[in-house]
């Protein structure tokens, strides 16, 4: 019998274009990413993208995936693209509308870096949005070691301190009144 029901199909073109650093979608087709840059990638064709970074020096890096309605996770991996490196830290963070996304890692100099980019817990509600990963060295602030209460360092009254968590996620301020 050639005799079926008639099927409509309409096809549709994507809602956006694909980034510039397509088809990273695996660690042998990643992009490259240099040390204090940032790239602009989206997730029009898939929710992964892989960037690969090689340290000029060593000492602790800090990735970074921005988008104003819900970023990306990093997952940082060794040179073999499936162990994971030593991760310092990997937290989704809130400020000033925002909600960046960021690893930090222990890296040698020379060695190569492969970062997992995955949107596929925001896919639906923000493909074809466009969001912004960096890769910085991560300079350990001046009032380290104050990662216990012990080892906290005073603030003085009305004296700007700034401070980063590249090496941890503690800082203790010495408050005296």
């Amino acid at each position: 019998n050639n005799l079926s029901n008639v099927i409509t199909i309409t096809v549709t073109a994507p809602p956006c274009a694909v980034d510039a650093f397509e088809d990273d979608d695996s660690p042998a087709t990643s992009s490259s990413i240099a040390a204090a840059s940032t790239q602009t990638h989206n997730n029009c064709d898939d929710t992964l993208d892989w960037v690969k970074f090689t340290a000029p020096v060593t000492g602790v890096y800090l990735a970074t995936a921005n988008r104003s309605n819900g970023s990306p996770s990093i997952t940082v991996l060794e040179s073999d693209a499936t162990t994971a490196a030593q991760i310092q830290r990997s937290e989704e963070l809130t400020k000033g509308g925002t909600v960046p996304y960021q690893a930090s890692w222990n890296a040698v100099a020379g060695n190569t870096y492969y970062l997992k980019v995955d949107d596929s817990n925001n896919f639906l509600s923000n493909a074809g949005t466009a969001y912004t990963l960096t890769v910085s060295q991560c300079l350990i602030d001046a009032f380290e070691n104050d990662d216990t209460f012990g080892t906290a360092k005073a603030a003085a009254l009305g004296v700007l301190q700034t401070r980063n968590h590249c090496e941890d996620n503690d800082d203790w301020i010495l408050l005296n009144a």
